[in-house]
């Protein structure tokens, strides 16, 4: 049965004002993490592209044997059509689906489950979108080419799916959602440890095509196998005294990178500089740093965000220490993800709602409140203005979770002018 929330059910009445269409998607179990991959199919009506997922069952893992007991913790792979800003369907369309109807959905079409070797905190895909990272409660990293891999949709079969390449370093083990991609094969990790680990698979490029695990496609297909390719740590930077919770890469400069970790200390890396040191900030929030990032947009410009509700931006062509608040978001309470965009002067905040922010005019542009818990991760659409996907926590009373896809009508955003003319037009 599908329950609403008190606020779901205000979002179903206001939601069809402000926004182009909406998918939800609620799913038995709890969806850890989402991001949003490479377009498939494109036409004057629609966008045809990939979303990546992951949700987080009760089942229990062996590593030692590599098999499930019960359900199994799955990586999926889906397309969604997103109609064209100009040939949008149904204002609001809404599709709820369980567990074993997967394939029901007509919008949202899985075409891919793999088993994942334990909980998916985090998904991340590199430039190209074509190669995913995932990290789990052990110590490393596991990189995916999903195109190389059978559909497991038996949610019987026990076994987990072997990735490409286990990344290994990190020497202690626990919950850690510290990943980014710098380059198309580069990456970095940050965890308990209180370090911070990077890779080039470049250097490993050879070993990759002349492994035997890729010498013929039946070996290729099986991802039951025993044999994977291991690469250790390439770089390590240390410097931080707790565990580093979030990193993420500035995308104009990639040999830098800012990081964060629980005692609310905030450093920012340069690879080029002896030590990797370039900055430090210390007691930047008044509780625990959830996340950080760096803008795609404006290298100038770090966000961070708390568990105490709060979000700064630093400007980095400032004295280190000046930092600017973004205004009090109503209903900011606890910070969990953060992302510039969807334009370079908006930063969108994941919280008890999703909130996009004009951090320049201190307004808030965005509220998406049709969640029934708090957001724990999101991605704002490159190829598709102003569309978002994004997942909420376990709820308390109705558990289970949610994927939802939506897109913000442009009058929302646009200026007095611009919306004057697209009604003309």
């Amino acid at each position: 049965m599908n329950y609403l929330t008190p606020k779901q059910q205000k979002w179903r009445q206001i939601g069809p004002c402000i926004t182009d269409f909406t998918y939800e998607n609620n799913i038995d179990w709890p969806v850890t993490s989402c991001k949003w991959g490479p377009i498939v199919q494109e036409s004057k009506e629609y966008i045809r592209q990939k979303v990546y997922f992951a949700i987080k069952t009760d089942g229990i893992y062996d590593e030692v044997t590599n098999i499930w007991k019960q359900t199994p913790c799955q990586l999926i792979v889906a397309t969604v059509d997103i109609p064209q800003v100009k040939y949008s369907i149904n204002h609001q369309v809404t599709f709820v689906y369980q567990q074993l109807q997967l394939y029901k959905n007509p919008h949202l079409k899985i075409r891919q489950i793999i088993v994942h070797p334990g909980d998916v905190n985090i998904i991340k895909c590199n430039t190209t979108q074509k190669l995913i990272a995932t990290k789990s409660d052990n110590s490393n990293v596991l990189v995916w080419d999903v195109t190389k891999h059978k559909n497991q949709q038996n949610p019987k079969d026990p076994h987990a799916g072997i990735p490409e390449i286990y990344l290994m370093g990190h020497s202690q083990q626990g919950h850690s959602t510290a990943l980014d991609w710098s380059q198309e094969y580069k990456l970095g990790s940050g965890g308990k440890d209180c370090k911070i680990l990077l890779w080039d698979i470049n250097d490993y490029q050879t070993r990759l095509s002349t492994s035997s695990i890729f010498t013929s496609k039946r070996e290729l297909n099986n991802i039951c196998g025993n044999d994977s390719i291991k690469l250790d740590k390439r770089t390590v930077l240390t410097g931080h005294q707790a565990e580093v919770v979030d990193m993420s890469f500035n995308k104009f400069q990639t040999d830098q990178l800012v990081s964060c970790c629980q005692n609310r200390q905030i450093i920012c890396w340069d690879q080029r500089m002896d030590g990797g040191k370039c900055w430090s900030l210390d007691e930047v929030h008044k509780k625990d740093i959830h996340c950080v990032s760096w803008s795609q947009h404006d290298e100038n410009y770090i966000a961070s965000g708390s568990l105490d509700g709060s979000v700064h931006i630093i400007d980095i062509r400032k004295p280190i220490g000046i930092q600017e608040y973004v205004k009090e978001v109503d209903n900011l309470s606890q910070v969990y993800s953060l992302q510039f965009g969807p334009d370079r002067n908006h930063l969108t905040i994941g919280s008890e709602e999703l909130f996009s922010v004009n951090f320049q005019t201190k307004e808030t542009t965005f509220c998406y409140f049709g969640h029934k818990g708090s957001i724990n991760d999101f991605d704002i659409n490159e190829k598709s203005p102003w569309t978002y996907v994004s997942t909420c926590q376990e709820h308390e009373y109705f558990g289970g979770g949610c994927l939802h896809i939506y897109r913000l009508l442009d009058l929302v955003y646009l200026n007095e002018e611009e919306a004057y003319q697209q009604l003309s037009n």
